[in-house]
């Protein structure tokens, strides 16, 4: 018999992680949906009378379970770390052509759309125009940004965690950990404070938990109980300010005060998700390529003059149309109608544009690797 030929189809990915990301931008869908009801349009002032203020403390329940969903936005970006950095902490080198790969993603999708925007006549202004011609350098989608930021540095992350000990990596974490998601979180622009450290810091928490304590994460019940802190604390934070604003005027706008990147609540919420949904052992294609388009939904839901324009636009047409009584059902319709629209144009761009970037890419990250190579050559030569 013949040497059987090697097959060239990669093994299918579990799928219990893949699921969690297409929860994940739900999420981030549903807090986006909530922003654009709940604070003031750059781009259309004139409308804000017709929407909310959701920073403010109210005693309306379904305001408050609005603001409960703007938390989401950081909850799932949270997620999607965790779900990255679980694999990305065991990985050599970042792949070039991925870089390139997304870097093209966001400039291609950001160009379709100021094309759109512009046949439709809608009043753009020069600074809006070049900040969708150079989406990346402007940070119109700052989440991407970031991670790519940590996506090319992620080797060198690797390389100090490979070589120090479990007592110093634990070290690491609790001090960054008590530093920026504890000091940091409490009062707000002390110590530098950054994205990219704070994505740094995950990092680092979400390798020590892949080295050392998936035993401990593999019995369900601490992941349960983390996430029924992480819960309660988020909801507590939320209904203590609402409680604070209603009686102090000092605290009367601060409603939204929590939802930040380093609300420790949100991320043992989201890191206790990621544990129960890593071990549910199936497999699912389907669920697979949609969580392989997660980043081009949340590139076109998220895009500038998508929510600067459209998405409030139709929130005021709903209000107008249905009033505020049914303002939270209003608010996951449109939700979930936004997603299944974001997907739908996420894979018709996978499809038909996607394959011709990923093919651009490879003869920029050939020239850019020749380039790379030609520095590291000439700096190897100096004395």
């Amino acid at each position: 018999m013949g040497k059987k030929k090697r097959s060239n189809i990669a093994p299918k990915r579990e799928s219990g992680i893949e699921l969690l990301k297409i929860i994940a931008v739900f999420f981030i869908v549903i807090s986006h949906v909530c922003q654009s009801v709940g604070q003031k349009p750059a781009q259309l002032p004139e409308l804000y009378p017709k929407l909310m203020n959701l920073n403010a403390a109210t005693t309306n329940l379904q305001y408050l379970v609005i603001a409960f969903f703007r938390h989401f936005g950081v909850l799932g970006n949270h997620i999607f770390l965790a779900c990255s950095f679980w694999f990305l902490c065991n990985s050599s080198k970042a792949k070039l052509n991925k870089i390139v790969t997304m870097l093209g993603d966001v400039w291609v999708i950001s160009v379709l759309y100021l094309f759109i925007y512009t046949c439709l006549e809608e009043n753009l202004s020069k600074t809006l125009m070049t900040k969708c011609f150079f989406p990346t350098l402007n940070g119109n989608n700052w989440f991407i940004t970031c991670y790519l930021l940590v996506y090319m540095i992620h080797p060198f992350l690797n390389l100090i965690i490979r070589n120090i000990s479990q007592k110093t990596h634990a070290v690491i974490c609790i001090v960054s950990l008590g530093l920026y998601f504890g000091v940091v979180f409490v009062k707000s622009g002390l110590l530098y404070s950054s994205n990219l450290v704070l994505f740094i810091v995950i990092y680092f928490l979400v390798a020590y938990m892949k080295n050392y304590m998936q035993n401990w994460f593999n019995k369900k019940k601490h992941s349960l109980i983390l996430l029924v802190c992480g819960l309660t604390g988020m909801l507590g934070l939320l209904l203590l300010y609402n409680y604070l604003g209603l009686h102090v005027e000092a605290y009367r706008y601060k409603l939204l005060n929590w939802n930040v990147n380093n609300n420790p609540f949100i991320l043992m919420t989201a890191l206790a998700l990621f544990h129960l949904f890593r071990q549910l052992k199936f497999k699912n294609s389907f669920l697979n390529y949609i969580a392989g388009c997660s980043l081009i939904i949340y590139l076109v839901h998220e895009n500038i003059l998508f929510r600067s324009f459209t998405r409030v636009r139709i929130w005021t047409e709903l209000l107008e149309h249905f009033g505020r009584d049914t303002i939270v059902v209003q608010m996951f319709g449109y939700a979930i109608v936004l997603f299944l629209a974001a997907v739908l144009v996420s894979v018709l761009y996978q499809y038909f544009i996607h394959g011709i970037v990923k093919w651009l890419a490879n003869y920029v990250e050939t020239f850019a690797a020749k380039v790379l190579d030609g520095f590291a050559a000439a700096v190897m030569k100096l004395k």
